[in-house]
């Protein structure tokens, strides 16, 4: 699970859970499949989920600021799953 938070900064330092907060805007093509952790921004894909790239728009917020938001766009590719032999 790789977290949405790894690309976003606050004040020039890595945005945190605790500095920040996550809301879901959008994902295209829409999917039940693909979840994001309000709490972590985690990305989660569940098992079955179609072959593809699926963009994911979300919206991040200063914690101490909650007017100081903005809005990013983190892609998710769904590739075959190989199987190791």
């Amino acid at each position: 699970m790789a977290s949405v938070l790894a690309n976003d900064t606050l004040g020039g330092a890595r945005a945190t859970s605790a500095d920040v907060t996550l809301s879901l805007k959008s994902l295209t093509p829409n999917t039940a499949r693909i979840t994001l952790n309000l709490a972590t921004g985690a990305v989660s894909v569940a098992k079955g989920t179609a072959i593809g790239t699926y963009a994911l728009l979300y919206g991040i917020c200063e914690t101490a600021n909650p007017t100081g938001c903005d809005s990013a766009t983190a892609t998710v590719t769904v590739r075959p799953n190989r199987r190791r032999e």
